[in-house]
């Protein structure tokens, strides 16, 4: 037998398609995990006097992630700190209707020396909290995909944040300017735009050397083409671009990186041509059009061809299998 309800444990009724109200205490319990309630609280610390001082700032941003919810909000903490506000879906800085942001990257001026101090804050708060080092990324890969909302000036300051960033802090690896490959900003020169400004402050911050190792770590040696316009994605057009922006040692640089992806391509393919026993002719004219068309002088051919007939001998053989393999290919 059921025990009959209560009127206060009764099931009230409910019509389909009514809404029904929240109570303000529950929207206001919601409202403490929305952006723009986030962004509110963390403009309301920062936003403190006309200039920033950025020791102080940097102390701030430390303490308030005990209150604020950093792990929840680290993206929108960047573009708050970066823009002055939260990006879009389409790439709009919605601004706060009550507080003016006057403390963030593109409020400073367009220089160096001025987003300098902000890679600094940028590095301690990553420090002291571990877990934004992703959302720091991610935001500086979404703002770099709407570049072109920019103003020329806020591009270039983007530009600036991320060379800094990718080559002091290692918090943000070179290859977030992949980001950029993004059809219209290819076709655009947008990405092309940027990715030289990134290089420009690398290259005189590093160096050629040190910043080519940084391009190979990141796979970015064999991809700088693919930032150029597609009418303009060829060597000649690579080199012209570069030198007038006074940046031939790249230019240079990339020579040497073509250069020997086209010898390695070589030996890979001589090889292969002798392990499947194609005749000396077929090999020979190969070789020759090699030379022809890189420029490569008897001494360089020479050795390159003796890397690849070294490599299709099998040396797991006996030893006068092996003396046998060597002599019969360095006739052949």
């Amino acid at each position: 037998m059921s025990t009959p309800q209560t009127p206060a444990t009764a099931l009230k009724p409910a019509l389909n398609g009514a809404k029904t109200k929240t109570r303000k205490r529950v929207s206001k319990a919601n409202a403490k995990f929305e952006p723009a309630h986030f962004r509110e609280q963390l403009l309301t610390i920062i936003e403190e006097g006309d200039e920033v001082h950025f020791d102080t700032l940097s102390t701030r941003l430390d303490v308030t992630g005990n209150t604020l919810e950093y792990r929840r909000y680290g993206e929108t903490l960047f573009e708050v700190l970066i823009t002055g506000g939260i990006i879009t879906p389409g790439g709009v800085v919605e601004q706060d209707e009550d507080i003016e942001s006057k403390h963030h990257v593109f409020a400073a001026e367009n220089s160096i020396e001025a987003i300098r101090p902000w890679v600094e804050v940028f590095n301690k708060l990553v420090r002291r909290y571990k877990y934004l080092v992703r959302p720091l990324c991610e935001t500086l890969k979404n703002l770099m995909q709407h570049v072109n909302k920019w103003s020329t000036a806020d591009a270039n300051k983007l530009s600036i944040l991320v060379a800094l960033l990718a080559t002091h802090t290692q918090l943000v690896p070179l290859s977030a300017v992949t980001a950029l490959l993004h059809d219209h900003l290819v076709k655009e020169g947008m990405a092309l735009v940027c990715l030289t400004a990134i290089l420009k402050i690398a290259l005189n911050e590093l160096g050629i050397q040190q910043l080519g190792r940084l391009l190979t770590k990141n796979k970015l040696d064999s991809r700088l083409i693919e930032f150029f316009p597609p009418n303009k994605q060829d060597e000649e057009s690579f080199a012209r671009h570069f030198e007038v922006e006074e940046m031939k040692a790249i230019v240079d640089w990339h020579h040497g990186v073509r250069e020997n992806t086209l010898k390695v391509e070589l030996v890979d393919h001589v090889r292969e041509m002798v392990q499947e026993e194609e005749s000396a002719r077929d090999v020979a004219s190969y070789i020759a059009k090699c030379s022809r068309e890189n420029h490569w002088s008897e001494s360089d051919v020479a050795t390159l061809v003796w890397d690849a007939v070294m490599g299709a001998v099998d040396w797991a053989t006996r030893p006068e299998t092996v003396e046998a393999q060597v002599l019969r290919q360095t006739k052949e």
